[in-house]
This record gives structure tokens, C-alpha cells and sequence, in this order.
């Protein structure tokens, strides 16, 4: 297992850098580690002597490290003692330009006391948690980790000063990353490459300023996203990933967001703001089969089109807490049972309507039928707060159109209470003259007197008297069936009519 000393590393200089040996390489890192300062007196000298010809020997050192990008390849750097340590840093605060190739680090950073500039690391695996400040390097085309492996993941903060690096990650396996306190002018996080494969167990942005695209693509496994107290100037794009939980708190996003065919189980946005255009085309909300949770959108603000067209929601949906400029679009988007029993009154007007501007009325009835749903499970649970046993008028009323015709949904089932009443009433009447099934001698004479009561106060009704001509002492039962006929009727009328609503 190579490590990183003065002479291995006068050997790498030597052999990259055209026309420095070794020797010189040596004698420059001795003068560097002793803390010499040259004074440059040689540069004047018409016949230097031998020291400024030394001198002279060692600046063509420094002069060639300015110039060069040293590759470190195949290096482990386990640092075991103090010593050691400052050893290894010392020796990398030399270098101008450094790129690490396959080298494996058990250290938490390099250059401990100062900010990582000019590094950057492909194909090198991490064994520990990588933990390095960044600073204003310039690295224009480059990315500063690029199919690296972070096991025990990668924390990196910047204290606000732009990176100037291309990007930070590029097809890396990381088991969970926190940015702290970066602000990206020009460097993106991800520049995944199409054919490259990405890992993230994890990821954690706080307090950061992302003035580039951010964009993580096919991304599958991830068990946390935390976004807090960011701001996003440019798109920002999660496509087709699969998230376990999702929280973002407290951020502005400036530009276009897109979620599409993201599966997200868990999806919470408090406090933020989307200027822009807002996409969660073909989502995923939710686990399948999910019985607990929500996906809530708390004192969120939207100043552009939402669009959830063809969004799955295996979760309740919580949209109370919005404000938006625009009418979402929930074109073909489905509701599991359990998100249809959790989502609450008020988001299913703000779908109903939604669907009423463009003019969706077939739409619009459906999501009614499961806002009046949602109020009937409202009402109930008001009643139990209050420890009431029987439900009010209004309560009643919506059980009964639920149960009729499900809120003018459908016409399947008035068409069967108008037929099925229409038949029992003609099966009574069948049997009234003939008295093939009469009632036990005990119960008729108990509600005979009852009968003769309805009936007498059926009779008041007079303006139904025509319809009590050809039914003597059945007038109860006649104002009974014809009420029900009538409103089996109406419920079916009302049903065609909203299906066939343009």
C-alpha cells in the first residue's frame, strides 16, 4: 500500500514535470517543509554562483508545478498519527494543481486548516466521512469528484463563496451528502453522464445558493432529501427518481421545477416559494398500499401553472395551505382508496374547481361527488367530538344522496331504487285483494290504528287527492312510493345530465 511521502512524491514531480529530477524535486520540497522563503537575488546575478544556481534550480521546480496538473494514482492516504498528518498536508499545500486518480482515503479531509482548492478526485474511494470545506478555486472544465465512492457518505461546506469548479459530482456512489453553506455561480451539483450510474443513499442541502441547473436524473433508492433554506435561481430537476421521504422547508425556487415520474413515498414543502412552472407529471405519491402519512404542501406559494396530470396519489393529498395564482391541472390523475378517505374537503374544491375554469365538467362532478364525501366524514367527526348519536339534518341529507345516486355520480343506482321500489309496489298491490301473505293477527291489529292514522293525515294532503282515488286506505303507503319515485327520478335525471355535461 503506497502513502504519500517527500521522496514519492519528488518521484512524481520528476517524472511528470519535462526537464526536473528527483534530486531537485527533494532539495525543493526540503526548502518548502523548512519554511525557507527564496529571495530571488539569483535572477539579478550576471555569474551566479553556485547557491544561486541551486536557487535558480529549485525555482524551475516551482515554475513547473505552477504550470502542470500533477496526477496521484493508486495512493491510499491513512493517516495514523499527528505527525503523519501534518506530514501529508504539508506536502499537498506545495502543489498548485493536484488530480487524484483511483487513490482510496481513510481520512475525513486534506488540508485541514484550509479550504480544498485546485484538487479534484476521479475514480477514488472514500472509506471514511469526507468532510472538506471549499473554496473560489478555478478548475474550469472540471468536476471535482467524478466516479468516486463515499461509504460513509460526503459532507461539504463552503461559507457562501462560490465554487468554481464545472460541477462537484459526477456518476458517484454516495451513501448520503450534505452541502452547507455553497453558493454555485458556475458549477452545477450533478453532471451525471448518460451512461453513468449514480448512487445516493441520502441527500442534505442547507443554507445553500444553487445558481446553476440542479438535475438528478433516474436516481433509484434514495431514502431522504432534505432542502432547507436554499434558494434556487435556475430549473430544478429530480426526474425519475425514487425518494423515500422528501422534505423541503423554508426554500425559494426561482425557476422551473420538475418531479417527473418521480416516485416519492413521503412528500412534505413547508414555507416555500416556486416562481415558476411546477411539474409533477406522472408522480408517484406514496407507497402503494401506504395506510399512514400525507402528502402536504403547508404555507406554500405558487406564482405559476401547477400541472399533476396523470399523478398517482397512494397517500391523502393536503393542499389547505396553498396559495396560487393559477388553476392547477389534475388531468387523469387517481386516487387509492385510502388517499380518497384522507384527503380533506377543502383540496378536493381546489381540484373541483379546477377542473370548472377549463370547462371539465364530467371531471368537476366527479371530484364534487368526493368533496361532499370528504363533508360527510367531516360532519361525523364533529358529531363524535361532541358525543351526539344521531346526525343532524344536513348530515342526513348527505347520506342519503350518497346512498341514492352518490352524489349525482351515478345513474346505476337510482335506475335501481325507481325499479326496485316501483316493483315491490306492484307486488303489494298484486297481493292487496288476495292476501296471499297477510301480516299475523297480533301485529295487523297493533297497526291497524297506525294506518288509520297516516292515512287520515295523507288525506290532508289534498292536492294529491287524485292520486288517492284508485288506492282506498293506502294513502300513506301512495304518498310514500310516490315521494320516492320522485326522487329516485330526479337523482337519475341529475346523474344523465352531469355525464353527459360538456
Amino acid at each position: 500500500m503506497q502513502s504519500l511521502t517527500t521522496t514519492t512524491l519528488a518521484q512524481l514531480i520528476a517524472a511528470q514535470c519535462v526537464g526536473i529530477s528527483a534530486t531537485q524535486t527533494n532539495a525543493y520540497l526540503a526548502q518548502k517543509l523548512a519554511g525557507v522563503q527564496s529571495d530571488y537575488v539569483w535572477m539579478f546575478a550576471n555569474e551566479p554562483d553556485a547557491e544561486q544556481q541551486h536557487e535558480a534550480s529549485l525555482y524551475a521546480v516551482e515554475a513547473a508545478l505552477h504550470d502542470t496538473e500533477l496526477f496521484i494514482n493508486n495512493m491510499h492516504f491513512a493517516l495514523n498519527t499527528e505527525e503523519e498528518a501534518a506530514g501529508v498536508e504539508a506536502l499537498l499545500a506545495v502543489l498548485r494543481r493536484v488530480h487524484f486518480k483511483a487513490c482510496h482515503f481513510y481520512v475525513h479531509n486534506l488540508l485541514a486548516n484550509e479550504a480544498l482548492a485546485n484538487f479534484n478526485f476521479e475514480d477514488c474511494t472514500f472509506h471514511v466521512l469526507w468532510q472538506q470545506p471549499l473554496d473560489e478555486a478555478t478548475r474550469s472544465g472540471l468536476v471535482l469528484y467524478k466516479t468516486c465512492k463515499f461509504e460513509q457518505g460526503v459532507e461539504l461546506s463552503g461559507d457562501g463563496l462560490d465554487v468554481g469548479y464545472d460541477a462537484l459530482f459526477s456518476d458517484c456512489d454516495i451513501s448520503q451528502l450534505t452541502l452547507n453553506g455553497l453558493s454555485l455561480k458556475g458549477a452545477k451539483v450533478f453532471a451525471n453522464t448518460a451512461d453513468g450510474i449514480t448512487t445516493i443513499g441520502a441527500l442534505r442541502l442547507e443554507n445553500c445558493h444553487i445558481h446553476t441547473k440542479f438535475t438528478l436524473d433516474n436516481v433509484l433508492g434514495i431514502e431522504s432529501v432534505d432542502i432547507l433554506s436554499c434558494e434556487f435561481s435556475k430549473k430544478f430537476a429530480m426526474i425519475n427518481c425514487r425518494v423515500k421521504q422528501l422534505d423541503i422547508v423554508n426554500t425559494n425556487f426561482k425557476g422551473l421545477v420538475d418531479f417527473y415520474k418521480s416516485e416519492l413515498e413521503s412528500f412534505r414543502i413547508v414555507k416555500s416559494i416556486f416562481k415558476d412552472f411546477s411539474g409533477f407529471e406522472d408522480c408517484v405519491f406514496g407507497k402503494n398500499g401506504a395506510s399512514a402519512g400525507k402528502i402536504e404542501l403547508r404555507y406554500v406559494t405558487f406564482y405559476s401553472f401547477i400541472n399533476f396530470r396523470n399523478a398517482s396519489f397512494n397517500l391523502p393529498l393536503d393542499l389547505r395551505n396553498t396559495n396560487r395564482d393559477e388553476q392547477p391541472n389534475f388531468l387523469d390523475c387517481k386516487f387509492s382508496k385510502a388517499a380518497e378517505l384522507g384527503t380533506d374537503r377543502e383540496t378536493y374544491r381546489i381540484i373541483k374547481q379546477s377542473f370548472e375554469a377549463v370547462g371539465n365538467r364530467i371531471e368537476a362532478n366527479a371530484f364534487f361527488a368526493l368533496e361532499m364525501d370528504a363533508y360527510r366524514r367531516e360532519l361525523r367527526e364533529n358529531r363524535r367530538s361532541k358525543i351526539a348519536l344521531f346526525p343532524d339534518a344536513e348530515e342526513f341529507l348527505l347520506f342519503l344522496n350518497a346512498l341514492i345516486s352518490r352524489h349525482g355520480q351515478s345513474y346505476g343506482r337510482p335506475l335501481l331504487w325507481l325499479l326496485g321500489t316501483a316493483a315491490l309496489f306492484a307486488l303489494q298491490q298484486a297481493n292487496w285483494p288476495h292476501r296471499w301473505v297477510a301480516l299475523p293477527t297480533s301485529l295487523a291489529d297493533w297497526l291497524v290504528p297506525v294506518a288509520d292514522f297516516l292515512n287520515a293525515w295523507a288525506r290532508g294532503l289534498v292536492f294529491f287527492e287524485p292520486l288517492y282515488a284508485k288506492f282506498k286506505s293506502q294513502e300513506a303507503l301512495v304518498l310514500l312510493v310516490a315521494v320516492l319515485l320522485s326522487t329516485f327520478t330526479w337523482h337519475l335525471l341529475v346523474a344523465v345530465r352531469r355525464h353527459n355535461r360538456r
